[in-house]
């Protein structure tokens, strides 16, 4: 759900509306930082509930860092 915001003088929130939808419940989604896009898990197909692992900056969290492929 999303609502207009107007500020100014007076602050004047907007009646809720829907942002978008999506189908079923889902609970893994996320936020960019600069709070442009989502992120949302949503199943598809014959594995709709197998699940999935994303790996993101795995190095740093080995605490390695990444190697240049031509030394």
């Amino acid at each position: 759900m999303a609502a207009d915001v107007r500020g100014g003088a007076d602050l004047t929130v907007g009646a809720p509306h829907v942002l978008f939808r999506t189908t079923g419940s889902h609970g893994d989604w996320d936020v960019v930082s600069d709070g442009s896009r989502f992120l949302i898990a949503i199943p598809a197909g014959a594995d709709a509930s197998a699940p999935f692992t994303i790996l993101w900056n795995r190095l740093a969290q080995l605490g390695t860092t990444a190697r240049s492929p031509n030394p």
